[in-house]
């Protein structure tokens, strides 16, 4: 039924599901029934008026608690009553930390860009944020020039003083006094401040007390109504007063609650209120923060410096959805004072459109519409430049197969002009750019294969932030196979011997061959040539093909090299003319060189050309001259 809190320096007091007002029920009775028929059929159940929530006709009765059930079931069941419900009990959405002060952390402002909001506005004081909660330290100096009289539900007076503490610390981060050289800024820090205290000094509130004091304060004029207090329960009477302040032009602010699941919490959940999560510095959702459908935006809310109520420590740290839920009442008590014209439906719709998107694109269930960007939102609420930019996925198209590295093209246009062009996959950055058309490079090695969204992000001089509708596309990468083997090879030495090898798979594929398991340097193609061949290259050889998932290993081809024998001279042939033909035993393929020496130990002569063998007999004629004598050797070329 409720989220667990604690006060400052207190634990957090154990409280069992389904906590409710003891012996209290609210009832709503349809609007033909005459008060003079309620009273009797309250009384013979059992059960006097206390009090009246006279803005939403619901009454607050009073009945024995051994009774309530049974009388609860009756009243549900009868056709006059609109509703019969229990009076829960809400607690605070808060944990707060340490107390001691550490200044300068007030990082939640620049991250929504409120010091550039201020340039706009600073919050008019005719503006006024009620805070319902557990009151307000009166005499804080960062909020006491900012208090109107408010009242206390708890006991029914005038004495809206706090008596908890976590009512000042909401109150600071809504509306804390700026520009005055002391403590901290509220984000609406010129607005004015209606203390509504309907939680008691544990934290917790009744349904009914904080239905009256929404009821409350929207008599009492405020445009804004900040709600730091979560139930689990949904209550019909918490729904009504909603209703009547939204009726009356108020933008009702909630803390979504703290109990970091998608479970709803009331009256976060209620139609027309503006449910609030927590942000962390790096804009991830915080662990504790709740979430769900019914979400509105998200603002930061961890470690939130603000006032206490603690004249020794009077400024701290705080987190929870307690504090995300002020900043943004405070951003709507700026916008109303940017502009007094706007309605709470445009309040509303222009702290929704002007946020900062998170998460998945669009809305989503843990940051609603995205993280408040008050700067953005105050600017639009005067008149400045809104519009965002457009920006689309040019290529790659929606279904298309990709593999290895593409190309993904951005192109984008505003009405003044594109400052910034984000591209991500599937919300993964790929780059940034500062072009209308942008190409942002995608490995697509680097994901697993499967169905990925491409979308593109623009930004404008003024802020003002456009998405691409999704591209959805297909990675298929594919590791190396080998579709043809090298093969084995016999040669001559001296020969070129080559090798090579078919292979698929995703491009870029690598080559590396390898010499008896040895990398061989620089053979790095599909194919590698020995030449010329010595009788050392003869061993196996194989190759490694590789692309950016994986690698496969070749069959080993063997290459053999024979030792090509010297020539032998063959029997000399005489001719007509002092012609002399030689002839040697050679091998098909190589080259050979005749020389001649006219005597033992003289100088050798080559004969050119010299000669390619085509067979396994060479031959070279010789005109001699009629020299008296010649002696001819053959020469194996390499």
């Amino acid at each position: 039924m409720l989220l667990a809190s604690a006060a400052i320096g207190r634990a957090a007091p154990q409280i069992t599901p389904q906590a409710f007002v003891p012996g209290q029920i609210l009832v709503k009775p349809k609007v033909h029934m005459k008060d003079a028929d309620f009273v009797a059929l309250t009384r013979s159940h059992g059960a006097t008026e206390k009090s009246r929530l006279k803005e939403i006709n619901v009454r607050v009765l009073a009945v024995p608690e051994a009774n309530a059930d049974r009388v609860l079931t009756a009243l549900s069941h009868n056709p006059n009553i609109e509703f019969a419900e229990r009076d829960f009990i809400a607690s605070p959405a808060f944990t707060p930390n340490d107390t001691y002060v550490q200044s300068g952390e007030e990082w939640h402002l620049a991250k929504i860009q409120a010091p550039q909001a201020w340039d706009l506005a600073t919050g008019r004081t005719n503006v006024v944020i009620a805070i319902l909660d557990s009151g307000v330290q009166t005499t804080h100096p960062d909020l006491a020039a900012r208090l109107l009289q408010g009242y206390n539900y708890v006991a029914n007076n005038n004495n809206s003083a706090d008596d908890n503490g976590h009512g000042t610390a909401v109150t600071g981060a809504a509306a804390a006094i700026g520009n005055n050289g002391v403590g901290v800024a509220g984000v609406g820090y010129g607005c004015t401040i209606l203390p509504v205290k309907v939680s008691d000094a544990t934290g917790y509130a009744a349904y009914s007390t904080i239905a009256s004091g929404i009821n409350y304060a929207a008599n009492q004029g405020a445009r804004v109504v900040n709600i730091s207090i979560a139930g689990t329960t949904s209550s019909s009477t918490l729904q009504n007063a909603v209703n009547y302040a939204w009726a009356h032009n108020v933008v009702i602010v909630c803390a979504a609650g703290n109990s970091g699941n998608s479970s709803p919490m009331y009256p976060a959940a209620c139609a027309n209120a503006l449910a609030v999560s927590a942000t962390e510095p790096n804009d991830t959702l915080s662990t504790f923060s709740s979430y769900g459908s019914h979400l509105a935006v998200a603002a930061p809310g961890n470690i939130i410096w603000t006032t206490q109520n603690d004249s020794t420590y009077p400024y701290g740290g705080w987190w929870g959805t307690s504090l995300a839920s002020p900043v943004v009442a405070g951003l709507a008590g700026l916008i109303a004072s940017a502009n007094l014209s706007l309605s709470n439906t445009q309040i509303v719709a222009l702290i929704k459109t002007n946020a900062d998107d998170l998460g998945a694109p669009g809305f989503d269930s843990s940051f609603g519409w995205g993280r408040i960007n008050a700067r953005r939102a105050v600017a639009a609420a005067i008149g400045g430049d809104t519009v965002p930019p457009s920006t689309t996925i040019a290529s790659p198209g929606m279904s298309n197969l990709l593999s290895g590295t593409v190309s993904v093209q951005v192109n984008s246009s505003d009405n003044i002009g594109v400052t910034r062009v984000e591209c991500y996959a599937n919300n993964i950055p790929l780059g940034t750019n500062a072009g209308t058309t942008a190409q942002f490079p995608w490995s697509t090695f680097g994901n697993s294969n499967g169905t990925y969204q491409l979308q593109s992000r623009a930004y404008d001089a003024a802020g003002n932030a456009g998405a691409s509708l999704a591209v959805t596309v297909v990675v298929s990468n594919t590791a190396p196979v080998i579709t043809s083997q090298p093969a084995s090879l016999t040669v001559w030495a001296g020969n070129a011997a080559t090798f090579s090898v078919s292979a698929g798979g995703t491009a870029p594929l690598g080559y590396q061959w390898k010499f008896n398991n040895a990398p061989i340097a620089g053979a790095t193609a599909s194919s590698f040539t020995r030449t010329p061949t010595l009788t050392s290259h003869a061993g196996n050889y194989s190759v490694v093909v590789s692309n950016a998932i994986g690698s496969v290993t070749s069959s080993t081809a063997v290459l053999t090299v024979n030792v090509v024998p010297a020539p032998q001279l063959l029997p000399l042939t005489l001719a007509a003319g002092n012609q002399v033909t030689v002839k040697w035993s050679a091998v098909s393929g190589r080259s050979y060189r005749v020389q001649f020496n006219s005597s033992v130990g003289g100088a050798w002569t080559s004969l050119s050309p010299d000669v390619l063998v085509n067979g396994s007999v060479g031959s070279k004629i010789d005109s001699t001259g009629g020299a008296a004598q010649r002696f001819y050797r053959v020469i194996l070329l390499p």
